[in-house]
């Protein structure tokens, strides 16, 4: 049952959790490169529009984008001219969003559950991995998240208020709500709002309720915030609707367009995985909710109003059976419906976290000390010790960071899971530490992750070798990449990438105009491109063996995934060093771009005004590509 904390105590256990929030949320954002391809491309989308002018039609690679709308592409181009084009202002908006996702959750939690239990579902949703990995990624997800999450909750507000001015406001911010969601991925967001209100009203036989959901005001607020952008890029691209409907959605949905294609069944071990140590509290939750919930379904009413006369101390407010119904259908639409399609990411499910994390708050507040829950905590326990022990091994076997670099890492996690496998079975059998004890498990092993995560970029990520190179690239110096496209590239080099043999994710836009010169074919069009000026590739180390042979370009970086690569103009206009083959081959695995030590009794590397600390960050303003316009 709920404590009998006292509401001082309870505002101060909030304040610092909402503390710890923004710590986890915000503290690390720029700490590390771009990752591939999705921060590459939401950070290179904005850094175009800034530089265009033109926040109407998405471009990347500068060539039409409209795969998606464009709210989190303004969001970010917003925090770039507040703070920079850099990795910790692409990353300030998913991880603010995040933040504001667990305020919301903190509402919901409170209106539903009271204000324990608004804090205890605010500290499940902050402890879940994946929240937390959504809130380090620039991705649209954790955006999506907490516009659905408003959406979906101010819903539930206004089903649940007595007729009135209060209803009112809340569908009407349901509505605005989804108009944002709606400019955010799309049709997706409308969809899983009419599924989520049509089955959760048909299990309770209440449909009717549909008629009051503040039709008049409410699409007229979705119109005006949602319709302007559509109507817009619609009349400026010909094209879109039918590319952004079937294409993108429909055929992507149904399989037609292949991409991520995955078996039904895959979420359901990512459920688990996304929710940490609460993993198995929830199972044992789930069923009890079930239950519980299905009270409203047999009812066939709305149930009980909640009263607005104050409680006594101590005393837990009531919880009404279709609340829960509505969390539970919630969660259940999100996973369903994506497993349901053919293309799948992880992060496609996390807006049914919020809904768990909120239904575990319910279920701990209730039943926190059955012998279910502790055999649970104790199961979790074992398994984190267990795979705290095996952490060491497990890292060894990677070959992208190199040995020296794991144990410290290796080491630090390991330990972390230990100590948080220990407390779980300490909470197992001492009652107050149950609601906690398993938030302890990302707690203490989430910051050895995101450091991790910081060290292991260098090793792994095209951007880290870009960035490091100690001058600019000439103004009049083109960038290619052979086989594929890694979008930090144009972030990082602040120009167009010519594309060798890969077109990739830019099909659609490179068949919108005269593209030809920026999409060739065959490694003879590098070879050209080499004898006519300056050149900085890009290659896949699992392709560079078809470049070696030509002599053309000669390695200047290198890592576990990317040899950056120049042709001789470019190494004597930037006094680069060049990497021999035989050091990139046998030598350690991050090569660094540096400049060629002088020759014994000859020049040194031709004078290059050396760049200022702020030149070397990548929001240094670069030289437009040779096709910017």
């Amino acid at each position: 049952m709920y404590p009998t904390d006292p509401s001082d105590n309870r505002i101060r256990i909030l304040g610092a959790l909402l503390l710890l929030g923004a710590l986890v949320c915000l503290l690390r954002v720029g700490s590390h490169a771009l990752w591939d391809p999705d921060e590459g491309r939401y950070a290179e989308i904005p850094r175009e529009m800034i530089e265009s002018g033109d926040y109407i039609t998405p471009h990347l690679n500068y060539v039409k984008y409209l795969e998606k709308p464009p709210l989190l592409y303004w969001a970010v181009a917003g925090s770039m001219k507040l703070f920079g084009q850099n990795e910790r202002a692409a990353r300030l908006v998913p991880a603010t969003a995040a933040l504001l996702t667990l305020m919301v959750v903190l509402g919901l939690g409170c209106r539903l559950l009271g204000g324990t239990g608004g804090i205890l579902a605010t500290w499940i949703y902050l402890t879940s991995l994946l929240p937390l990995g959504v809130s380090q990624a620039l991705v649209t997800d954790g955006l999506l998240t907490l516009l659905l999450t408003a959406t979906w909750a101010a819903w539930w507000l206004g089903y649940a208020s007595p007729p009135g001015r209060a209803r009112a406001r809340w569908y009407l911010g349901s509505w605005a709500c989804l108009a944002l969601a709606t400019l955010t991925k799309g049709p997706v967001a409308i969809l899983l709002t009419g599924l989520i209100v049509f089955v959760f009203l048909a299990l309770r036989r209440d449909l009717g309720a549909v008629r009051h959901l503040f039709w008049g005001w409410g699409v007229l607020a979705f119109a005006a915030i949602a319709l302007p952008w559509h109507v817009l890029v619609s009349v400026r691209n010909p094209e879109f609707l039918h590319f952004y409907i079937v294409v993108q959605h429909l055929d992507r949905f149904l399989g037609i367009t292949e991409e991520h294609g995955k078996p039904v069944w895959f979420f359901l071990p990512y459920v688990l995985l996304g929710m940490g140590g609460w993993a198995g509290v929830l199972l044992v939750a789930l069923a009890a909710a079930w239950q519980y919930a299905t009270r409203a379904v047999a009812a066939g009413s709305s149930g009980a109003q909640p009263s607005s006369e104050p409680l006594p101390a101590g005393t837990r407010p009531p919880v009404r059976p279709d609340g829960l119904l509505f969390l539970m259908v919630w969660a259940g639409v999100v996973v369903v419906f994506f497993s349901i399609s053919r293309c799948k990411l992880i992060p496609y499910i996390l807006p049914a976290f919020p809904a768990l994390a909120v239904l575990l708050a319910w279920y701990l507040a209730r039943h926190g000390a059955s012998r279910a829950v502790r055999w649970a905590v104790a199961a979790t326990g074992l398994f984190v010790i267990l795979l705290g022990s095996l952490t060491p091994m497990l890292l060894s076997r990677q070959h992208e960071v190199p040995a020296e670099v794991v144990p410290p890492t290796a080491g630090a996690l390991g330990a972390a899971l230990l100590l948080a496998g220990v407390a779980l079975l300490v909470a197992a059998w001492r009652r107050w530490l149950l609601p906690l004890a398993p938030g302890l498990v990302l707690l203490l092993a989430g910051p050895v992750l995101l450091a991790a995560v910081g060290r292991a970029g260098p090793y792994s990520t095209l951007g880290d070798l870009v960035r490091a190179l100690p001058v600019p690239i000439p103004a009049k110096a083109r960038v290619v990449e052979a086989n594929e496209y890694d979008q930090s590239f144009s972030f990082y080099t602040r120009r167009r990438v010519v594309l060798v043999d890969a077109v990739t994710e830019l099909g659609f836009g490179s068949q919108q105009g005269d593209n030809s010169q920026f999409f060739l074919q065959g490694f003879d069009s590098l070879k050209r491109m080499a004898r006519e000026g300056p050149l900085l590739a890009a290659v896949k180390r699992k392709h560079w063996h078809r470049v070696r042979p030509r002599g053309l370009l000669r390695p200047v970086a290198a890592n576990a995934k990317y040899v950056l690569a120049a042709n001789d103009e470019l190494l004597r206009l930037t006094g680069l060093q060049e990497w021999s083959e035989e050091t990139l081959e046998a030598g350690p695995p991050l090569l660094l771009p540096a400049l060629a030590p002088p020759r014994q009794g000859g020049p040194g590397p031709p004078a290059l005004q050396a760049p200022s600390p702020a030149d070397s960050q990548p929001d240094r303003p670069g030289p437009e590509g040779p096709a910017a316009r």
